[in-house]
């Protein structure tokens, strides 16, 4: 089990090029480690899209669907309520059913910041 933040898993999913997407499309990992990327994406692709649903449902409450931008507009009056559930919300903690994925040094191909997103679910070797 590998405890983390959604923020955190946010931050391995999101972006121009997500580092989880770069982790998928290592072609040097053994079959082993292979099976564990492709379990921890599933696993933090279900809690993504969990959050998603439950982002949308406090816009709604918070705010109103502008169509012409394809977002929401949050209420003024409501906008502090809306940002401490938001916030609530990212700093919840999940725990994925995963094992880390192992890398090593040759084997990575992922830059300083992939890695530091990353950090929850890998576990480097020496």
């Amino acid at each position: 089990m590998v405890k983390v933040t959604i923020a955190q898993l946010l931050g391995m999913s999101m972006g121009e090029t997500p580092p989880l997407g770069k982790l998928a499309k290592i072609q040097t990992f053994n079959a082993k480690t292979t099976y564990r990327a492709a379990k921890a994406i599933k696993a933090i692709g279900v809690e993504v899209d969990s959050y998603e649903k439950a982002r949308v449902a406090l816009c709604q409450k918070c705010g109103t669907q502008n169509v012409t931008n394809n977002n929401y507009d949050i209420d003024p009056a409501k906008k502090d309520q809306f940002q401490a559930s938001l916030q609530e919300l990212l700093d919840q903690t999940v725990e994925l059913d995963i094992v880390k994925v192992e890398l090593d040094d040759d084997a990575t191909g992922l830059c300083a910041l992939d890695m530091m997103a990353l950090e929850p679910i890998l576990d480097m070797k020496e």
